[in-house]
């Protein structure tokens, strides 16, 4: 069953540039769920300028203090299928990403959700929509410094695919009007 994760959909009051120096940008976020494998993720992007190539979402573990200090660290955990950047316009909209590898995210614990393009420049970029409304907090790395933590926060959305537990064996139940897991 598909859940949603977590999310931060209040306005955006800014903009951040994914490419040129930030190759990659991330925001952390807790999985809610006690076994939920991540499906999907959705970040507010727009286009400035002419670029071509492709953005990719990735799930990291978490370093740092939640909500202050929180960067990726290691290795992707799971990576999405690649969206053209020919799909974004100037004005931004949430673009879903579908993760090809699944990864089951442990109960209530800290991660990243990373988007990467390597191929802007100054005049030509992706951004991302931004404000200071959740949580956790941004990040990103430059080839230079290496992983950064932030105060903003970037719009996003992250799902998965909840795992309930099944019930066998039972061959009735009286008196019973819900069962909550």
């Amino acid at each position: 069953m598909s859940v949603l994760v977590d999310n931060n959909i209040s306005e955006a009051t800014a903009y951040s540039i994914l490419g040129d120096a930030a190759i990659k940008i991330g925001q952390s976020f807790s999985n809610s769920y006690p076994s939920c494998n991540i499906s999907s993720c959705k970040f507010y992007l727009g286009v400035e300028g002419s670029i071509v190539g492709n953005v990719t979402a990735s799930l990291f573990a978490h370093d740092g203090t939640y909500g202050s200090s929180s960067v990726a660290t290691g290795v992707a955990l799971a990576t999405s299928s690649e969206i053209s950047v020919s799909v974004l316009s100037a004005t931004p909209s949430f673009i879903e990403f579908t993760f090809v590898e699944t990864y089951a995210m442990v109960a209530y614990q800290k991660y990243v959700i990373v988007l990467e393009y390597d191929g802007s420049d100054q005049e030509n970029y992706v951004f991302l929509g931004r404000n200071t409304a959740h949580g956790g907090n941004g990040c990103y790395y430059s080839d230079f410094w290496g992983w950064e933590y932030n105060n903003s926060d970037y719009l996003f959305y992250v799902y998965g695919n909840a795992a309930f537990p099944t019930i066998s064996n039972i061959s009735q139940i009286s008196g019973i009007s819900s069962i909550t897991f």
